[in-house]
């Protein structure tokens, strides 16, 4: 079991605070600090398709992610898992946003912001997936593609897929 105090929960004035900054602006893909604020201040950030809705409130008090630090952590690993596949599966714009995705979630449990990004999205972001579970102490797949691709090397000799670009 991971022990969750190592992780410092950012605050409701945290996410708002980063979503107006410099760093934000250089992602494309920005639903998880969206989605980890209350409706009322995530308002300003959602599409008025979604706000025309009458449930839209409660469909956010149900669907929206929580700040505290069990519910990042579950939600993190959960999507790492996922984030795998698409590296894997040189997925191009999908592994651009795991890495997007990941970025946040590192973030909201207290990480710095470029941890994730820093390690570098060669191979479809594999280095910076291995950030994140490091960072999570979520287990790294015994994978030897996925492994090769996080150190910077082709998924395989002779890939001609991108990996290693």
């Amino acid at each position: 079991m991971t022990d969750l105090t190592r992780y410092t929960s950012r605050t409701v004035d945290d996410v708002l605070a980063m979503i107006t900054s410099d760093e934000f602006e250089q992602i494309m893909f920005r639903d998880v600090l969206y989605d980890a604020l209350p409706f009322e201040r995530a308002k300003p950030y959602l599409t008025e398709e979604f706000l025309a809705k009458p449930t839209a409130a409660a469909e956010w008090a149900e669907t929206g992610l929580k700040l505290d630090t069990e519910t990042l952590h579950e939600a993190a690993c959960d999507y790492l898992e996922f984030a795998y596949g698409k590296a894997l599966g040189h997925r191009g714009i999908s592994a651009a946003r795991s890495v997007d995705k990941m970025t946040q979630y590192c973030w909201l449990l207290g990480a710095d912001w470029d941890l994730v990004t820093d390690a570098g999205y060669a191979n479809y972001g594999a280095p910076g997936l291995k950030a994140a579970a490091e960072f999570l102490q979520h287990p790294w797949p015994e994978d030897e593609e996925l492994e090769r691709m996080s150190q910077g090397r082709t998924c395989s000799p002779g890939c001609r897929e991108g990996c290693g670009q």
